[in-house]
């Protein structure tokens, strides 16, 4: 949903006249709905920007993040089938 959301919003700035949008996002959260974003929407996107996000989500259980603190990163095999990697190199 967030990830949808994303888009439509840099659909709308295209229409608006925007040449080109960049995506900035902060946090673990906010950070896979970029990432989800760009890569639904390759080219859509001319820059995403991270800032304190994670290498993996290996993280997620390596930290240990609490599910409270993230419930929408712990989803069925989101870690297996798409990594952060896997995301990145989507949107390209």
């Amino acid at each position: 949903m967030e990830a949808a959301q994303l888009i439509a919003a840099a659909r709308w700035l295209k229409q608006t006249g925007a040449a080109t949008v960049r995506l900035e996002s902060s946090g673990i959260r906010s950070q896979v709905a970029s990432l989800a974003a760009a890569a639904i929407e390759p080219g859509l996107f001319a820059e995403v920007a991270v800032h304190d996000g994670m290498k993996s989500l290996r993280h997620l259980i390596d930290a240990p993040v609490r599910y409270e603190e993230a419930p929408d990163l712990f989803c069925l095999d989101l870690y297996n089938q798409f990594d952060l990697d896997r995301l990145e190199a989507m949107q390209k």
